[in-house]
Parts: C-alpha cells; structure tokens; sequence
C-alpha cells in the first residue's frame, strides 16, 4: 500500500517517521500526540515511509497522514469520508498556548475510490477554502472544489452562446 501525505492541499509521497514510528499531532497545550510504530516489512528510505504491507486491504487502497490544513488563527475539518477508514487521530494548535488555531491531523487507510473533503478556515491567503481528496487506483489526487465549480460553470455558460 503506497503511502502519502497532504499538507495544506499539496500532496507529497512518503510519509515521514521519526524512530521507527509516524507521529500524529503535536505535544504542548491545546495538542494531542499519537505515535504509531512503523508496521514490520514496510518500506522506509531516509526517514520517508513509502509503503506498508496490505495485509487485510484491497488492492488500490492507499495510507495517508493528513496533517494541519488550518488557516492562520483558524482550523479545519475532514468531512463527507467515504472509504476512508481513520487508523489514528492527534491534534495540533498554533501558538504557544495553543488557543490562536489548529486542528486534528489524521493517519488513515483511504480506498480505492474513496474521498473525503477538507474545509478550512482562518486567514487561507488566497489558498482554497475547500478541497476534495479522492484515490483513483492508488493515485492520491486534490483538486480546488470551487476553481472546478468556476471551471463548469464557465463552460456551460459558453455552450449557450
């Protein structure tokens, strides 16, 4: 099962580890922290899990570490899952109290065909507000729900001219 991680909508190979485990959220104030130790017979090259074994997981099905899509002093949350089964969940805060923004990070199975939404909120700076993830053969892809909306809208617009 290959694995990924998306940050912020951009969605990279890999998922990083630290002393053979991938942390989930943060320590401190207003933060939770899960630790899960790196399954036996994964694949790691330089501190980057690239894929786990599949053991009871169909084929296509992909890990994901979803980490902190807040905005500035705002937050975010993962909605609408199908096929998306949540192994591990940490929270994450901005700030040093811990009160400024912040929200879940998740470590999760996402099958073939699944998706899920990521809103957010905060100051985005000009960053999408709403993203859907979706699996397409164990290919991870994003894409801006608005800029598509825009997109199909425009298009329908000029098949009336």
């Amino acid at each position: 099962m290959k694995c990924f991680t998306m940050r912020v909508g951009a969605v990279a190979e890999g998922i990083e580890t630290k002393d053979a485990a991938i942390r989930v959220g943060g320590t401190g104030r207003g933060r939770k922290f899960v630790s899960v130790p790196v399954p036996q017979g994964a694949e790691v090259v330089e501190g980057r899990l690239l894929a786990v074994p599949a053991k009871n997981q169909p084929a296509g099905a992909v890990l994901v570490a979803f980490r902190d899509h807040s905005g500035f002093r705002g937050g975010w949350s993962l909605a609408d899952r199908q096929g998306v089964i949540v192994l591990a969940e940490g929270e994450c805060a901005q700030g040093d109290a811990g009160r400024m923004g912040g929200g879940p990070e998740y470590l999760a199975v996402v099958a073939d065909g699944g998706t899920a939404t990521v809103n957010r909120s905060g100051r985005l700076y000009g960053k999408a507000a709403t993203l859907r993830v979706r699996n397409a053969g164990g290919v991870l892809t994003v894409e801006d729900v608005a800029a598509v909306a825009a997109t199909t809208a425009a298009l329908a617009a000029l098949e009336m001219l």
